[in-house]
């Protein structure tokens, strides 16, 4: 019985990854006709899960209960960045990051949640 309920365990653990590759990592059916490609687009996708597993894992280590895409998702409709043209030939000149108070708080997230605090830039 408790084989059996391990066995279980794991297939809802299984069936969540694959709603994972279905939804959130938005994977899209292989389409490739070569071997390796075949090969290398099956393993960007499990590289892809794997990397949104272990974020997930480093931020439960530190108390953060959320998951990765949906942080994704919030995060990106707060910070972006914005094209600075030339008044006078619309050339882009630089681009910077949306400084609103949304902006610095997904920046502090960032950081928080992260080991790359040194490398954002600091608004």
């Amino acid at each position: 019985a408790q084989e059996a309920q391990r066995y279980y365990k794991s297939l809802i653990k299984v069936e969540q990854c694959f709603r994972t590759f279905k939804s959130d990592l938005d994977i899209r059916p292989i389409r490739h006709r070569k071997a390796g490609r075949i090969r290398a687009h099956i393993y960007l996708n499990f590289l892809s899960l794997w990397l949104v597993k272990y974020i997930e894992k480093r931020w439960r280590s530190k108390g953060i209960r959320c998951e990765v895409p949906d942080k994704l998702k919030e995060w990106d409709t707060h910070l972006m960045l914005h094209e600075i043209r030339d008044k006078l030939n619309g050339q882009p000149i630089e681009l910077q990051w949306n400084q609103g108070p949304l902006a610095k708080q997904v920046f502090k997230e960032v950081q928080d949640f992260g080991e790359m605090g040194q490398q954002l830039p600091h608004l």
